[in-house]
């Protein structure tokens, strides 16, 4: 599932996989990487899915409204 979600993403699977289970957590000196709970993967899991979601509907917005736009005559312009 991972290495799916990776390609359709355009990242390594390597690091999706490891922000998907560890959090970094940076010091003065030095960075430690914890693993999450599970309770937190979930979240963290529903959080990447929700801006998937987001951000793929509103290219279909986008492209719909492309599709459904009419082009301006150039007598509609010259009435303004």
């Amino acid at each position: 599932m991972v290495s799916k979600a990776a390609t359709y993403l355009k990242v390594q699977e390597e690091n999706l996989s490891k922000c998907l289970l560890k959090k970094t957590v940076k010091y003065p000196g030095q960075t430690i990487e914890i693993e999450h709970s599970r309770v937190e993967a979930l979240s963290v899991h529903h959080s990447l899915l929700k801006s998937v979601y987001s951000r793929l509907f509103e290219q279909i917005v986008a492209k719909v409204n492309e599709g459904l736009s009419v082009p301006r005559r150039e007598t509609d312009q010259e009435v303004r």
